[in-house]
């Protein structure tokens, strides 16, 4: 019972290896032995069942409780069973297990991609040493190089924009699929040219939306002349304000006289005048009541002062 739950948590992954022994220090060393009876010849393809010799191949595999994980695994060699195969010895393939020459089972080596996309080499090798699966930077660069990316296919819809690479200096155009909201493709420049020669390469484009900037315009022509040409609803809104916003300010009078002739203007009140006559000649009366140095309010003015 041990055994099976021991196979099912290291060996998952190879099928046709039989586990021999586990043995847990520092590390966990899981010892396993194949069980194939027979093997294809990599050249000519012809399974053969006679045995020459045995080999050890040593794996990294995913992290246990804390501790790296090492499969030390028992192969074979064996003996093209075709006379005219010029490869006479050969070892063991596996459908599904351990490819020729690999240091690490297909899910430590998922594992190490994933730090390499999201992390880059000396990160990613640092959180490897921590989880633990030890790998140099190096490797982990080499397995971001060996992913194989998909190209996905342009769609038949697209928007067409400019960007600042720096800002009113340097400008690149960026192609955006508008059915995803996702771009797909980013030009060195702005230039017609350019455009077009990118659009040469998609026949199958049908709808581009894009600003009126000319060279866009000139582009989309020269590239893709077939293919219907749309002003996004931004450039619209954005472009009929604006020539509203100058009509308007050039008939600015003419607005305000219309205006006013139709709808009167109420007339507000004239401003009432402040006698400042009347201030003025109450002055000389209130300075002279205030010699004495202190300030005294018109009901006190006629007491005695207490030193009187």
């Amino acid at each position: 019972m041990a055994d099976e739950l021991l196979s099912r948590l290291f060996l998952t992954a190879l099928p046709g290896f039989r586990l021999d022994r586990v043995l847990v220090e520092d590390a966990i060393v899981v010892t396993a032995s194949s069980v194939h009876q027979e093997s294809p010849c990599p050249l000519c393809g012809t399974f053969s069942s006679r045995v020459h010799s045995q080999y050890g191949r040593h794996l990294a595999d995913l992290p246990s409780g804390g501790r790296a994980v090492m499969l030390n695994l028992t192969v074979r060699r064996f003996v093209c069973a075709q006379p005219q195969c010029s490869r006479r010895i050969f070892c063991e393939r596996f459908a599904y297990g351990p490819s020729p020459y690999a240091r690490r089972t297909e899910r430590a080596c998922r594992l190490v991609q994933h730090l390499s996309v999201i992390l880059g080499g000396n990160a990613g090798a640092q959180l490897a040493l921590k989880l633990p699966l030890p790998v140099s930077a190096s490797t982990v660069l080499r397995s971001a190089l060996a992913l194989t990316v998909t190209p996905a296919p342009v769609p038949e819809v697209i928007g067409v924009d400019d960007f600042a690479l720096r800002r009113c200096q340097v400008y690149g155009t960026v192609i955006v699929d508008l059915a995803q909201g996702k771009p797909i493709e980013l030009l060195p420049d702005r230039s017609a040219e350019t455009l077009a020669a990118w659009l040469k390469q998609q026949p199958q484009i049908k709808i581009i939306s894009r600003d009126r900037s000319m060279e866009y315009e000139k582009g989309v022509r020269m590239g893709a002349p077939n293919a219907q040409q749309v002003l996004d609803r931004w450039h619209v809104i954005k472009n009929f304000r604006e020539a509203l916003e100058r009509q308007l300010g050039r008939d600015r009078q003419t607005i305000l006289a219309v205006c006013q002739a139709r709808v009167p203007v109420p007339q507000c009140p004239a401003p009432r005048a402040r006698n400042f006559g009347m201030r003025r000649a109450s002055w000389p009366a209130w300075s002279s009541s205030t010699k004495s140095g202190r300030c005294r309010s018109p009901a006190t003015a006629n007491e005695p002062s207490p030193g009187g």
